[in-house]
């Protein structure tokens, strides 16, 4: 069975500027919507609709195929339905099983993803949806201006236990029986079922506030896209923070110097012997910076005020593409070189300003053992959530 998803992403939004492409712990939202598709152990192809150059070209970046959507169709008036009609129309070939994502959930639960589809795959459902249990009590208004419970007798307070919980629909992603969507085009055909999902991963950004909320939600879990060691050609380090705690010992005639973790040594070491470019980049000028580098026997580079252009010429001095880039860093002044790579890093006591922007925070502090375990994970199997 032919399994495609298709992830609508118009340009214009109104309650977010440029909504598909705000970050959610390093990642655009357009971005893990498509990560989530390549996770998927059973969707074959990735589909963006969009009318936005820039959207386009980050579902490319991300390795999704883009479909031009038409002006009639990126209203805030066109309906989902109709883009996905539209989209299955440009899409040569038959397709089985039709998933449909939305970016504006950024936490989507792989795993209940497969599920759904499996479950439509073998004919038990020929629909389903994401959605959550809930036990809320909603109320609406009664013809005399007042309030009735809605699913619930407002003069019988029932204990939770002694309740049935609702199914909420979260807007995640949808899997529908193509060939039946074709028929009456709306994305519930047929016998719908619903796949349950956290309530952690339930959340739709629809307003400012709603993406500040999954924001410091990536904070706390950022890690959000695996990778295999061998997509990773580059890796750059600024010092002051990573291969320090940031402190510095001054002596009395003015001479500074850092403590560093042998460790931390051994690490760069197993790194270089992976044939990895490697980079140290700092904005101060110290002598201990150079020796430091001269003892790992890496590449130094002090007293760099842009760090987002020095990026850039490193990557094409080096035939690197961005997505074969790590870059660690714990301050705001890492954020401009951070948006130049595909993969951003902080260490765990980084600025709470740098969380947002990265898709992976180290267990360990700057100083006391991060550089070591970013290079045990590149140098090991794979790069994973934690």
């Amino acid at each position: 069975m032919r399994i495609v998803a298709v992830i609508p992403a118009r340009g214009g939004s109104k309650g977010i500027p440029g909504k598909n492409l705000q970050s959610v712990a390093g990642v655009s939202l357009i971005g893990r919507s498509i990560l989530s598709c390549n996770q998927s152990a059973l969707i074959e192809e990735v589909f963006v609709s969009t009318d936005d150059a820039d959207i386009a070209a980050e579902a490319r970046r991300y390795g999704a195929k883009v479909i031009d959507r038409p002006s009639k169709h990126a209203t805030d008036k066109a309906s989902s339905e109709a883009v996905l009609v539209h989209a299955l129309k440009k899409i040569p070939g038959d397709i089985d099983i039709l998933v449909f994502l939305q970016c504006t959930s950024p936490f989507i639960d792989v795993d209940a993803l497969d599920t759904a589809i499996s479950r439509v795959k073998s004919g038990e459902f020929d629909s389903m949806f994401s959605a959550r249990e809930s036990y809320e009590f909603l109320w609406t208004e009664n013809k005399h201006g007042g309030l009735k419970g809605l699913n619930h007798d407002e003069h019988r307070r029932l204990r939770r236990q002694d309740r049935s919980p609702y199914i909420v629909e979260t807007g995640a992603f949808y899997v529908i029986d193509a060939k039946k969507f074709k028929k009456i085009e709306h994305r519930f055909v047929g016998t719908i079922g619903a796949q349950l999902v956290d309530k952690f991963r339930s959340l739709e950004i629809d307003t400012p506030a709603e993406l500040q909320l999954a924001q410091l939600i990536g904070q706390v879990q950022p890690a959000q896209v695996p990778f295999k060691p061998d997509m990773i050609q580059g890796v750059i380090f600024d010092f002051d923070g990573i291969h320090t705690d940031d402190s510095v010992y001054v002596s009395q005639d003015g001479t500074e110097s850092v403590k560093v973790l042998r460790k931390d040594g051994l690490g760069i070491a197993n790194l270089r012997a992976s044939n990895r470019h490697i980079l140290i980049l700092s904005s101060e000028v110290n002598p201990v910076v150079s020796k430091r580098a001269e003892k790992l026997q890496v590449e130094c580079r002090q007293g760099i005020k842009d760090k987002g252009a020095e990026v850039r010429a490193w990557l094409i001095e080096h035939h690197l593409e961005r997505e074969a880039v790590v870059y660690v860093g714990n301050d705001i002044n890492d954020l401009p070189a951070m948006r130049e790579v595909r993969w951003p890093i902080a260490v765990a006591d980084a600025h709470y300003q740098v969380l947002p922007h990265v898709c992976y925070v180290t267990s360990h502090k700057g100083g006391e053992g991060a550089v070591r375990e970013i290079c045990d994970l590149l140098t090991s199997q794979s790069m994973e959530e934690t």
